[in-house]
């Protein structure tokens, strides 16, 4: 065996050990964190969370926006860009989301009660709100609070009080979408389930029982989902994504009750509470 004399011992072991890189040196990405496959068990919110009721205590005339459950800067970390949510809003997104459609497809009466969970920057909640008229309410919680500060903007300039039924935007808690009890009649549900299939804080198995306990009976959340995740990555396979999400409704108490072929690359679901 080769033995090193033991003055060069502290230099071989220099040039062995990890330097650090100058200044300006081209750093390697960060690998990716790994995402929890499609099919994960739903979480929750995260041990030591400050927890809220799933359903608030509250009916339709008596509601009130959830308390705070943590700092802006918190919920903003979970947010989108402005250009992002400002990109939502595109007319050209019109072509492949097709908003007439839906809002057909939801069968939105007159003075029904809305909710429209992760509103965004409110590309449906003004459709929603033209179509349940002025003696509606849309409910369009976001977790994002810049999301919910660009929707009561476009209140300001946009909301009509003799044609559009009352918009109430808010940041939601984590862990629920925080709607009255048993009040809700149609609820629309577009590319948030991604959200609530990983066991991240901010949804889970607690945010759909909200929206469940927010229905009234015999109402329907129209679910629309992409066959690719929020990141872009395909879904290995569409089956398992299908099975996923119909079976983390089912766990919440939302019974599949019609399915709609209206997108080659999303799925449209409605559950309906039963009871």
């Amino acid at each position: 065996m080769l033995r090193l004399p033991a003055m060069l011992l502290p230099l071989v072991a220099a040039c062995s050990s990890p330097q650090p890189e100058p200044a300006g040196a081209y750093q390697a990405p960060s690998p990716p964190q790994e995402r929890a496959p499609a099919d994960t068990p739903l979480g929750g919110p995260p041990p030591g969370a400050t927890l809220v009721p799933v359903v608030p205590p509250y009916t339709d005339a008596t509601w009130k926006p959830p308390p705070s459950t943590r700092s802006r800067e918190e919920a903003r970390g979970e947010g989108q860009s402005e250009q992002t949510l400002s990109d939502y809003l595109n007319p050209g997104r019109d072509s492949w989301n097709q908003p007439d459609k839906v809002i057909e497809l939801l069968g939105i009466q007159p003075g029904m009660i809305l909710a429209d969970v992760g509103a965004g920057s409110g590309y449906f909640t003004f459709r929603l709100a033209q179509a349940a008229g002025p003696q509606g309410r849309v409910y369009a919680p976001d977790i994002d609070p810049l999301a919910v500060d660009m929707l009561q903007a476009r209140m300001d300039n946009e909301w009509d009080s003799t044609t559009m039924a009352e918009i109430r935007s808010y940041i939601c808690p984590g862990h629920t979408p925080w709607l009255p009890m048993n009040a809700v009649d149609r609820a629309l549900f577009v590319d948030v389930h991604f959200y609530t299939a990983d066991p991240l804080p901010h949804w889970g198995l607690q945010s759909l029982q909200g929206l469940r306990g927010g229905m009234k009976p015999g109402g329907l959340v129209h679910v629309i989902e992409g066959h690719v995740d929020q990141a872009g990555d395909p879904i290995e396979t569409i089956a398992p994504r299908a099975e996923a999400i119909q079976r983390n409704f089912a766990a919440a108490g939302l019974v599949l009750h019609a399915e709609h072929a209206l997108f080659d690359d999303h799925f449209y679901y409605v559950f309906e509470r039963v009871k």
